[in-house]
């Protein structure tokens, strides 16, 4: 039987359509990401996820780690955060960024450091961070590390362990994955140690700015810059932080903290019943980070409000352990 050929243009049509079909569900629903997560901070409620126990490099997500040791190191010894920091030329073997244009030798203080660092993605002068502190962690602790990093970095993966983090290995404080040592985390290890980061308030201070000046000193000179958030959903859609991650291994990443007003209800006897609205979102290796968390964050408070209707039921195998 005579069959008619198709018009090449009608064949053309027809593969355009399958492609477009294709990608359809990733453009209406926003998953672009290898693995992602959406946790209620308060209770570990699971309200999304994808893939969030997946052994994945997570880039500039790490300094959400470095940061925290830094910062419970300065705690517990009541430190000066203006202490200036030698940066060390250790900090330069590896490639990444340094918005600061930072030189070896160059001081800065820890505050700037870790404004750059967990602002502006600063690879330098989280390296700086983790040598600093690092060194005095060493000397007092005598224990047998090569050297202040490789002490810092087995800091980092111990407070890695105690958050409940069992998927997590980092090999270095800043997230480089170039060498041949690779750092590996998860969506959900992320969002734990996001949600022990929270609580301090020197790290929601500094992850919720837009932009900050910072200076350091080169020699007898002071240089001072002004850095920008890399996180452009901060105070849109009710995000107060958290932090970027790129690179070419780990593609984009995003860890976002987004809240509404509390709900409050009126109890007999004049009591109140206060619900926090607070997620942690978690996005690996997406292709437009911003893009679906955004659709994640309306996704999010759509199965919240849903949960919280049908009296907050949870089980196990959606509950992540946060301790």
């Amino acid at each position: 039987m005579y069959a008619p050929k198709s018009h090449p243009l009608v064949s053309l049509l027809r593969v355009w359509i399958v492609l477009i079909l294709g990608f359809l569900p990733a453009f209406v629903t926003g998953q672009s990401s290898k693995a992602h997560i959406v946790v209620d901070s308060r209770t570990g409620k699971i309200l999304e996820g994808k893939n969030y126990t997946d052994k994945l490099p997570v880039a500039s997500l790490t300094k959400v780690v470095t940061a925290c040791v830094v910062l419970d190191w300065t705690t517990a010894r009541n430190s000066d955060m203006n202490t200036l920091m030698t940066v060390p030329a250790e900090a330069f073997v590896e490639a990444g960024a340094n918005p600061l244009g930072l030189q070896a030798g160059d001081r800065i203080s820890i505050r700037d450091g870790l404004g750059s660092a967990l602002m502006a993605s600063d690879n330098i002068s989280a390296y700086t961070l983790a040598h600093h502190i690092g060194t005095e962690m060493w000397q007092v602790d005598g224990g047998k590390a090569r050297s202040a990093i490789e002490f810092f970095v087995s800091q980092m993966n111990l407070l890695a362990e105690a958050r409940g983090m069992s998927r997590s290995n980092f090999v270095n404080p800043d997230g480089y994955d170039g060498g041949r040592a690779k750092g590996v985390s998860t969506a959900a290890d992320m969002a734990r140690i996001t949600n022990y980061a929270i609580k301090k308030p020197s790290f929601n201070f500094i992850v919720g700015q837009k932009q900050r000046d910072v200076s350091f000193m080169r020699g007898p000179e002071q240089l001072a810059f002004r850095i920008y958030n890399t996180n452009t959903l901060l105070e849109q859609f009710g995000v107060d932080g958290v932090k970027t991650g790129r690179t070419s291994r780990a593609g984009d990443c995003l860890i976002t903290s987004v809240r509404k007003p509390d709900r409050i209800e009126i109890l007999p006897g004049n009591r109140q019943l206060r619900t926090p609205y607070h997620l942690i979102i978690v996005v690996l290796d997406s292709t437009d980070r911003f893009r679906e968390t955004t659709s994640l964050i309306s996704r999010g408070w759509g199965k919240y409000e849903s949960w919280l209707a049908a009296g907050l039921p949870m089980s196990a195998k959606d509950k992540l352990d946060m301790p």
